[in-house]
């Protein structure tokens, strides 16, 4: 069926009306707060893969992703004043009361709600009504779930078995196993790490940085390549896609590479 160069043009007038209602029907998750460093969006709302810088007061939506730069901390405050903090170099993407952490660390302060709220990575899936809890993930998959206030309920991925994490404990958890049994924790010191106008709380990162022999520059061009090509293969699957062998090789060199960086440990 062929169609005449007015119906085109009322076709197109249409599409570009239904354009901004479409961005409006966005869920809004909060409101973007940037206290150091750098933070990079890619929006849900675009259609093509381009991280874009932000700055404080953006709005953060459902479907968004956001990754940050070295020496950064950022929290997102939900609209119903939850807040999340992120350290650098982290990648997180925000869904429907939950949240999917891939790499990087995350501190929540969450109001207690009827919902549950998850914050799901590679290796656990963290539930929640009402708690302050930190949750770091490395770029093997293993994540640490620490307690302040409040419980939170851990899983391992695809396993319906929950261990329940007490104010004052926290949990390990590698890819592919079950979460270890909940130890005690120093409430005071996480908490103290996580506070706004603490210098340790930008430049502490993850654990293994702190100790002799990191490259830190090479560290981050790693992981910055490890998170491009996590989110191209996690795209794919998404749609469907066979996640090509260059993608898997490029990903086990990025590992590599931040392992090679951090002193082969």
């Amino acid at each position: 069926m062929k169609l005449n160069r007015n119906t085109l043009i009322s076709l197109l007038v249409v599409v570009v009306l239904a354009l901004p209602a479409m961005a409006s029907e966005r869920t809004l998750v909060g409101k973007l707060e940037i206290i150091n460093g750098q933070v990079q969006r890619l929006s849900n709302a675009e259609l093509s893969f381009d991280w874009k810088g932000i700055s404080s007061g953006n709005e953060i939506f459902v479907g968004d992703k956001l990754k940050t730069a070295g020496s950064t901390l950022a929290k997102v405050v939900y609209s119903d004043s939850t807040e999340m903090k992120l350290r650098e170099h982290t990648f997180v993407e925000f869904r429907d009361d939950a949240i999917r952490l891939l790499i990087g660390d995350v501190w929540v302060s969450m109001v207690k709600r009827g919902s549950t709220f998850e914050v799901r990575t590679p290796a656990i899936v963290a539930g929640v009504r009402g708690t302050k809890f930190a949750v770091d993930v490395e770029s093997s998959g293993a994540s640490r779930v620490s307690v302040t206030e409040g419980r939170v309920a851990v899983r391992a991925m695809g396993s319906p078995r929950e261990i329940l994490v007490d104010a004052g404990q926290y949990t390990e958890c590698a890819a592919d196993s079950e979460p270890a049994p909940p130890a005690s924790l120093d409430r005071a010191a996480l908490a103290g790490e996580w506070n706004d106008s603490s210098i340790a709380s930008v430049q502490k990162g993850h654990a293994s940085e702190q100790s002799a022999g990191v490259d830190a520059d090479e560290l981050q061009k790693a992981r910055s390549e490890y998170l491009n090509v996590i989110f191209e293969i996690n795209a794919l699957k998404g749609a469907g896609k066979t996640v090509p062998a260059d993608l898997e090789q490029r990903l086990n060199a990025a590992k590599k590479r931040m392992k090679s960086a951090r002193g082969s440990r």
